[in-house]
């Protein structure tokens, strides 16, 4: 973990507890603990989180009627402000300074947000990005991440989810499942672990998907088990990933 620009991407099951939904701000602050490292090094950090529908799930249901709790746009609408400002505030008790972000895929190709973020990076702020959920019909976090990655000439991409990276088969439901450490990008099945986690909009078929098309443009990329405390540390330490090459 010690390239130039590093993209982040942290799955919902990472950030939120899957029980209660609740937003993990020890999590996120040990996340912070270890971008600081990084940042350290020299290294540039840019940071995507989901969790932006269960937050509004969670403080939607009080209110909202069961029909209202399936509308994606409405539930973005009342979490995504709540997610980015607890990224926000646990970072700012380490001392990092940082920029949210809510764009969309068009985004990208039609404003200056990649000259913005790419600002950020070199005077030390961390973007922390989602999608803007509000004004989408479609979500899909990782494939931004990935085109971010692409247009910012980003050195490592690293998904975070919430298994030990890629397996032969789903191991929440296959016990006898076997975890690859490796795995070649031509030649891989893409429906490896399934369509969905159950809280975000997407899930491992999305992020290798995502993962396989920066991977092609060069860029080193590990899809990595994020829900333990300082995940940028068990990269290393415990070696929870599959390393994606060609």
């Amino acid at each position: 973990m010690n390239k130039k620009r590093i993209v982040l991407k942290f799955g919902t099951t990472s950030v939120c507890n899957v029980d209660t939904l609740d937003i993990r701000e020890d999590w996120v602050q040990s996340v912070a603990y270890d971008v600081k490292e990084l940042l350290d090094t020299g290294a540039e950090v840019i940071i995507f989180s989901s969790g932006g529908l269960a937050t509004g799930k969670k403080r939607g249901r009080p209110f909202l009627k069961e029909q209202q709790l399936q509308n994606k746009n409405l539930l973005g609408a009342i979490g995504l402000n709540e997610l980015l400002y607890k990224w926000q505030k646990n970072f700012d008790i380490i001392g990092l300074p940082t920029a949210t972000l809510a764009i969309r895929e068009e985004d990208v190709s039609t404003t200056s947000v990649c000259t913005l973020i790419a600002e950020m990076t070199t005077n030390g702020i961390v973007p922390i990005i989602n999608e803007n959920i509000p004004l989408q019909d479609d979500f899909n976090n990782d494939e931004l991440a990935a085109t971010i990655c692409q247009n910012l000439n980003a050195s490592q991409f690293v998904l975070f989810t919430d298994t030990d990276g890629i397996f032969t088969d789903n191991p929440k439901t296959n016990p006898d499942a076997k975890h690859l450490k490796e795995i070649d990008i031509n030649d891989v099945d893409i429906n490896l672990g399934g369509e969905t986690s159950g809280l975000g909009s997407g899930g491992m078929k999305a992020k290798l998907a995502s993962a396989i098309k920066v991977k092609k443009t060069g860029v080193d990329t590990i899809i990595a088990n994020g829900t333990d405390l300082h995940p940028l540390k068990n990269l290393k330490m415990v070696g929870k990933y599959t390393l994606l090459k060609e």
